[in-house]
């Protein structure tokens, strides 16, 4: 998720990991192959709206 902020919206990664510590949304997506979770890392767009 750093590197995705960092290569699409220009931040440095010291700026990329404060926003995904505050806007991303972590989910378990399955349960069914236990050990092995599924997780899923939610980034909302629109807090992006507006940036040049």
């Amino acid at each position: 998720m750093i590197d995705y902020i960092v290569s699409e919206y220009g931040y440095d990664r010291t700026q990329s990991y404060m926003i995904a510590s505050i806007a991303v949304d972590m989910r378990i997506g399955q349960l069914v192959d236990v050990p092995n979770v599924g997780v899923t890392a939610i980034l909302p767009l629109d807090i992006f709206v507006g940036r040049d």
